[in-house]
Formats: structure tokens, C-alpha cells, sequence
């Protein structure tokens, strides 16, 4: 999610620039469409390459990073919701799990 005014110009540049079959946004080397397999691999040989190692690297694992760390910035569900398509709340549920505050907060009753 980023303000569309930041990255106008980088946009721009880069639509003039790719080069895909279709009109995507990116592409993978034949300039077809990505599959998640081939965007998981992608973003794990990053994640590696970064020194960054979990047990399960790559872009669902990024997803989880992004939600968690708004809900504990903004403790918003429905924007945590919204922010990665879940049609149902019950989903963006688990990312309450992470709240450490409340955790605190909760420890500090007993």
C-alpha cells in the first residue's frame, strides 16, 4: 500500500521500461504472467541472499510480517482485513495473536 504521489515518476519509468506479453505490472523472463511458485522462489533466494533464514522464508511469510506489523501499529483488524483481501475477519484474526501489549497488559492483572 503506498501513496500513489510517492512513486508517480518510478511508476512511470517502469512501464516504459518492462517488457511483458500482457499489460502486468511484472512479468517473470519470458515476460508472462508470475505464478506463486516462481515469486515464493524469487523472494526466498532474496531473503537468503539478505542473511535473512526461516525455517519458512518467502512471500506468504512476508504477507504475515506486513499484517502484523500493522495490526500492532494500528490495532485495526478491518484495516488489517481490507489491507489483504480477506472477505471474512475471522481470518485476519490470527494476526491479534502477535499483540504484545496486551500480552503485557494481561500479565500484569495476575
Amino acid at each position: 500500500m503506498i501513496k500513489s504521489k510517492v512513486i508517480e515518476n518510478d511508476l512511470k519509468n517502469w512501464l516504459d521500461i518492462r517488457v511483458c506479453d500482457d499489460d502486468f505490472l511484472v512479468c517473470n523472463k519470458s515476460g508472462n504472467r508470475l505464478t506463486q511458485s516462481y515469486v515464493s522462489r524469487t523472494v526466498e533466494k532474496i531473503l537468503i541472499s539478505a542473511g535473512i533464514r526461516k525455517e519458512k522464508n518467502g512471500a506468504h511469510m512476508l504477507r504475515h510480517s506486513f499484517a502484523t506489523l500493522l495490526y500492532s501499529k494500528h490495532h485495526d483488524l478491518i484495516l488489517v482485513q481490507e489491507a489483504l483481501g480477506h472477505a471474512d475477519i475471522n481470518t485476519s484474526r490470527i494476526y491479534t495473536h502477535f499483540d504484545k501489549d496486551k500480552l503485557k497488559k494481561a500479565t500484569e492483572i495476575f
